[in-house]
């Protein structure tokens, strides 16, 4: 069921749809959230008059989904929320920082539960679907050589609701990894900072996510997939993505990145299998 929540008897937030809405007789253009930044305005909502740590929004936000980023990230994110929440209407300042401890809303916010049938007497939703503003954390264009590298799959004519899955998740995937990409080419000190080195297998130095625990299933997929290196592409930063059912992994020359570093990148499909 989709969330919805009336911010200030002003806007809607449509938190499955990561939309904004302004609401009749008021200033502001809808407006849609790139999805951590959804997901951190609903654990905000969720748990309103109390301060959300940055570590459980870094966990709502990415980590429950296998996804592992810089604080870079989780603060330009939410700069852009309140970018967002400004362009719709609201007031930035409705996000608070606590310094020490995470955000919260402030507590004159009014938020009440809403949905289409049984909202307030007379609310009408302006829907400007033509003229949404996006907003996204790629502040720079992607100029990346990754490349897609599905496992095979039986595939039907026509397009079936898991067909459409299929590629809104590929699509979804692919942008990640050139994020990823960029971020390892122009911030590569931040890119490394958020990986660690593992193992040593078929010739490859095998890094992983900071946090990841499990590092056998990385090894695991490398040797089920035999994935081996040579000099000239002999490092591995591997993310093995728990909701996607997608593994993304990018190969460089060397761990001391520069811009003339030689890298590519790919993403496999795990397999009904993989767990």
């Amino acid at each position: 069921m989709n969330k919805s929540y009336l911010i200030n008897h002003v806007v809607i937030f449509h938190s499955e749809e990561h939309r904004l809405v302004p609401v009749k007789g008021h200033n502001g253009v809808e407006t849609s959230l790139n999805i951590p930044a959804s997901r951190c305005l609903l654990l905000l909502i969720e748990r309103k008059n109390t301060v959300v740590s940055k570590e459980d929004l870094f966990d709502k936000a990415w980590e429950q989904r296998g996804t592992y980023v810089t604080a870079n990230t989780f603060y330009q994110n939410i700069s852009l929320l309140r970018k967002a929440l400004k362009s719709v209407g609201l007031p930035e300042e409705i996000i608070k920082t606590v310094p020490k401890r995470g955000l919260m809303l402030d507590e004159d916010v009014v938020i009440t539960p809403f949905t289409q049938e049984v909202g307030p007497k007379n609310l009408v939703i302006i829907e400007q679907p033509r003229e949404t503003e996006q907003v996204s954390t790629l502040s720079t264009p992607l100029s990346t050589s990754a490349s897609e590298e599905l496992a095979p799959t039986d595939r039907k004519s026509g397009h079936t609701p898991n067909s459409w899955r299929g590629v809104v998740i590929s699509t979804l995937v692919f942008f990640a990894i050139a994020l990823t990409f960029t971020l390892l080419i122009k911030e590569p000190k931040k890119f490394l900072d958020g990986y660690k080195k593992s193992d040593d297998v078929n010739g490859c130095s095998l890094y992983v996510p900071d946090k990841e625990r499990d590092v056998a299933k990385y090894v695991n997929f490398i040797n089920n997939n035999k994935i081996a290196c040579n000099a000239n592409n002999s490092v591995l930063f591997m993310t093995i993505d728990k909701t996607s059912e997608y593994t993304s992994i990018i190969r460089c020359d060397s761990t001391q990145i520069t811009q003339d570093s030689h890298c590519d990148s790919k993403f496999y499909s795990r397999g009904k299998n993989e767990k």
